[in-house]
């Protein structure tokens, strides 16, 4: 049985060797060939519409990342919660600081029942979380959420995917789980694109395209509606080039630090022409899934 939408079992999170970093950079440049050959056909591929950009433009997060935010941001929070009968469960995978359960918890003023996050390690800031009592962390594996599933209705990922090494294993869960309880949930996970080989290099285990995104959706049956959401472009992509990866080639500092302003007013300028008029679907800076299972199609989201 697949356990992996990847060729390879590398994974450079704990290191890899000279001749194993080639053999990583070469597998996945294989396995993110032909994008867009045999894609699920009920998996419907979007340009996201942004509605609100303007959001922590001051900040030196990566251009990707800004978008991801982005994204959040512009989630209609309040049909996902009326989707979920007012009553948000959220488990997030991979969940690092637990900062968008925060962000979450936010959005959904007050309509967030419980967030569960897990992760492979402790983090020293879930500590700050303490003291509210619906934040639950969790150390575990992507391997081991089934048990977790059974309080969750919101499952999310962000820029986690790509660390997995069993991705289908993953998601083989929670279609096991949908099936077996047939209770509304959505999905959220927002994981890097084909050309990210190219901007973040040597990271984690792989890259996405429609194609081996497609090997996760035809797990899912009829039952679950399937969205595939365009982030950024060829123009984004350049600018982390610009400005991350061939600074840290070279073993400079990064420049977004030491440029800051210009970074800023760059990254601002790409980003209002890509809202404007310069969506590409060829060239993404990162992708964003969306999956609702056992939603109405009243109750149905879209952004």
């Amino acid at each position: 049985m697949k356990k992996s939408t990847s060729l390879h079992v590398l994974n450079n999170d704990n290191g890899l060797s000279r001749i194993n970093k080639i053999r990583w950079f070469a597998y996945n440049i294989i396995n993110n060939s032909f994008p867009k050959i045999k894609s699920d056909p009920d998996l419907s591929q979007e340009i996201f519409q942004v509605s609100d950009f303007n959001l922590s433009l001051e900040t030196t997060s990566s251009p990707s990342r800004r978008l991801c935010d982005i994204f959040w941001h512009s989630i209609p929070w309040a049909s996902i919660a009326k989707a979920l009968n007012d009553s948000v469960k959220v488990l997030e995978v991979g969940c690092g600081s637990g900062i968008y359960g925060n962000l979450i918890n936010n959005y959904l003023n007050g309509r967030l029942k419980n967030y569960i996050g897990i992760d492979i390690k402790k983090n020293p800031k879930w500590g700050k979380f303490n003291n509210v009592k619906k934040f639950k962390f969790v150390v575990g594996n992507a391997n081991s959420v089934s048990k977790l599933l059974t309080n969750s209705n919101l499952v999310i990922t962000q820029s986690a995917l790509e660390h997995f090494n069993e991705d289908i294993t993953f998601f083989r869960q929670i279609v096991n789980y949908n099936k077996k309880m047939k209770k509304p949930m959505i999905q959220i996970h927002l994981m890097p694109s084909g050309p990210c080989l190219y901007t973040f290099l040597w990271h984690g285990v792989r890259q996405y395209t429609p194609r081996t995104i497609s090997k996760i959706t035809k797990l899912f049956d009829h039952n679950t509606k399937k969205y595939l959401y365009c982030l950024g472009n060829k123009s984004l992509n350049k600018l982390h080039q610009k400005y991350i990866t061939i600074p840290r080639l070279l073993k400079k500092d990064d420049q977004r630090y030491l440029r800051k302003d210009q970074y800023n007013k760059d990254l601002s300028d790409e980003i209002i022409k890509y809202v404007n008029n310069d969506k590409q679907t060829n060239h993404p800076s990162f992708y964003a899934l969306v999956l609702q299972s056992n939603i109405p199609s009243s109750k149905q989201i879209f952004l």
